[in-house]
């Protein structure tokens, strides 16, 4: 497997899984999502240096997640995570390895100093996952977000480079194409 930028031929099935409901209920988007409105997105963040937008694929290709990290400000240097999961083969580790990836990303090549999530606290699946990597909750944040017109409790999670349990998978970086891939 291996961990590259998203890339507009990946446009469609990011819509299509977007517009899944075992995505869109814990992500904090409303359907419908429109192809044509993704690919504007794309094409208005190629260049925008505030984000990097991941694919992890099979060697053969088949996309497995997709994910991602977002910053508001390059002088901090930390950068928000989010992932998703193909909803047909959820469950299987694709996440952690995703999780692990974007963050060996994010340290290793785009040299940021904390990578952080925003996570629902009725999500135990995310919790865990971010916790089985390495990220410490830091906070909660009390009734910040709603979910089927009730206000529910987010936990704002952390992880820097040394935080991260490198010892987890065996993988490889390559610098001069900026991905990532488990040997």
């Amino acid at each position: 497997m291996k961990l590259r930028l998203l890339d507009k031929k990946d446009l469609s099935l990011r819509v299509k899984w977007m517009n899944d409901v075992r995505i869109y209920s814990t992500m904090h988007f409303k359907p419908p999502i429109l192809l044509e409105n993704t690919i504007q997105w794309f094409d208005n963040n190629k260049n925008n240096n505030q984000r990097a937008d991941f694919v992890l694929e099979t060697l053969e290709g088949q996309v497995l997640t997709m994910s991602g990290l977002t910053s508001l400000d390059d002088d901090i240097k930390k950068m928000e995570s989010y992932i998703f999961v193909d909803p047909d083969i959820k469950a299987k580790g694709l996440g952690k390895k995703t999780l692990f990836l974007q963050c060996l990303y994010a340290f290793e090549i785009l040299k940021i100093n904390k990578v952080y999530a925003y996570i629902d606290s009725d999500n135990y699946a995310s919790q865990k996952l971010y916790e089985n990597i390495g990220f410490k909750k830091e906070g909660v944040l009390r009734l910040e977000t709603k979910r089927d017109d009730c206000f529910i409790d987010r936990f704002y999670y952390g992880c820097f480079s040394e935080d991260l349990d490198s010892d987890l998978f065996v993988y490889q970086v390559n610098y001069d194409s900026k991905e990532i891939i488990f040997l």
